[in-house]
């Protein structure tokens, strides 16, 4: 199969792997991030995961993050690599927004918010006893103009 008829394919609803469910496409839930791993910024920016300030020697978390740096480990200030990285995010959000099914959306990605690659939440929360969890700050109403 071309790389355009398994795009195709896996945008109308995969039925080589589900059709003998019975199931329409439009029953799946479709997502590119999740709460355990890591988020679309740090897709595009992370090859390894980097759970390491919570004392658990990077053994906590997924290690199968199927992603790609885009040539530099983390933050970079090169336009061209920051050029890349928020076309693969547009990319991953129109195949999100054009596949058949619901999309679950991970709350901050539409942000760029990055857990700087680690992929358990409580990885986070451990480095700061008594904190419940990663805030984004969005000013009120900033979304009306």
């Amino acid at each position: 199969m071309g790389m355009h008829s398994e795009i195709a394919t896996r945008l109308a609803g995969s039925a080589d792997l589900y059709e003998s469910t019975r199931r329409p496409p439009s029953a799946s839930i479709n997502f590119v991030t999740a709460h355990d791993g890591f988020t679309l910024q740090d897709l595009v920016c992370y090859e390894q995961k980097h759970n390491l300030a919570n004392g658990e020697d990077n053994r906590d978390g997924a290690d199968d993050n199927h992603t790609w740096n885009t040539g530099v480990e983390g933050p970079s200030e090169d336009p061209e690599i920051i050029e890349l990285r928020e076309r693969r995010k547009r990319s991953f959000w129109c195949a999100l927004m054009l596949a058949q099914g619901v999309p679950m959306i991970s709350g901050g990605d539409e942000l760029s918010r990055t857990r700087t690659a680690t992929t358990t939440a409580t990885a986070r929360t451990r480095i700061c006893p008594g904190t419940t969890g990663i805030w984004i700050n969005v000013p009120r109403n900033s979304w009306i103009s």
